[in-house]
Formats: C-alpha cells, sequence, structure tokens
C-alpha cells in the first residue's frame, strides 16, 4: 500500500476489525471515533494553515 508504513497496517486490520465487529454497538462506536477523528484532524490542518 502507498503511503503507509508497515505499523499503520496493523491499526487499520484493527480498525476494520472493530468496524466489522458483530454487535452493531462496537460498529458505531468505532464510526463516531473516526469521525471525532476526522473532525480534530481537520481543525488541527485549518489552524496549521492560518497560524
Amino acid at each position: 500500500m502507498i503511503g503507509l508504513d508497515a505499523q499503520e497496517v496493523q491499526w487499520l486490520r484493527l480498525v476494520i476489525a472493530l468496524l466489522r465487529h458483530p454487535d452493531p454497538v462496537v460498529g458505531e462506536v468505532a464510526r463516531e471515533a473516526l469521525r471525532y477523528l476526522e473532525d480534530v484532524a481537520g481543525r488541527a490542518n485549518q489552524s496549521r494553515h492560518t497560524g
């Protein structure tokens, strides 16, 4: 995979496993965590460009 370190692949597999978990609550919590991280990263990126 282009742009991924070998250590990152392990984390991606974990996230995918959580999203595919048979308990729908686990998948939903994982989705919400990803949305939160995306929001935080977006705000950090904006502040870097403005500050």
